[in-house]
């Protein structure tokens, strides 16, 4: 059977309850082997996040510490320049050449995919998996993205690993109205964040004194 992996980037800035509970119920239900986490070491679309690669990193490493399937890859935060999603992609991809790579967008991403560095590149490297909110009604604007998803469009995770990508699969799970700046915001007010992350993450919190500061508006 061919190697299913998941691929879910992002700042991390705190990893939390969210994002982790979307990267179990994907690996659950598209029977993926594993789902690997990716901290964006220099965000090429974001601001600069709140805090350090190195502190970034280590939070995600200890959320997923305890859960069989998940892991941290720090092949972005290693990174010098700016992290780009094409280019993470065919470092997996000379890895793991017989794997089928499943990217994970949230849907408000991907409607701007085309921005994204060498964009088309991404289909011929992976499949994606959009993750849809309840009530959301975004739709895709630009043609030449609206082609490549009636070309490869499937219904159910499960069908993802047919092809070692070019797929894509519109999929919603369950959605917690959790985000990095809320978290974010409850630390710089002295608020509780119990819950919001995993125990691990929210001592690290604590002991480094993170999130202290205000900073950019990151989700």
């Amino acid at each position: 059977m061919r190697t299913r992996l998941g691929i879910l980037g992002g700042t991390f800035d705190p990893i939390h309850v969210g994002h982790l509970r979307t990267a179990v119920e994907l690996r659950e239900e598209g029977r993926w082997q594993e789902v690997r986490l990716i901290p964006c070491g220099v965000p090429p679309h974001r601001q600069t996040p709140c805090v350090a690669a190195h502190h970034r990193l280590a939070m995600a490493g200890l959320a997923v510490r305890q859960t069989p399937g998940l892991t941290v890859d720090d092949r972005e935060v290693r990174c010098a320049g700016p992290a780009y999603t094409v280019e993470t992609l065919r470092g997996l991809r000379r890895d793991m050449p017989a794997a089928a790579l499943i990217l994970v967008v949230g849907m408000d991403q991907f409607v701007k995919f085309t921005t994204w560095y060498r964009w088309q590149d991404v289909f011929s490297l992976a499949n994606l998996v959009v993750v849809e909110r309840p009530g959301e009604t975004a739709e895709i604007a630009d043609g030449a993205l609206r082609e490549k998803v009636a070309a490869g469009r499937v219904e159910r995770l499960e069908e993802l690993h047919r092809a070692l990508a070019g797929h894509v699969c519109f999929w919603r799970g369950t959605q917690l109205a959790v985000s990095a700046t809320q978290i974010r915001t409850a630390v710089l007010q002295g608020r509780s964040i119990q819950y919001l992350v995993p125990e691990p993450v929210r001592r690290y919190i604590t002991r480094h004194n993170l999130y202290r500061d205000s900073c950019p508006d990151l989700s």
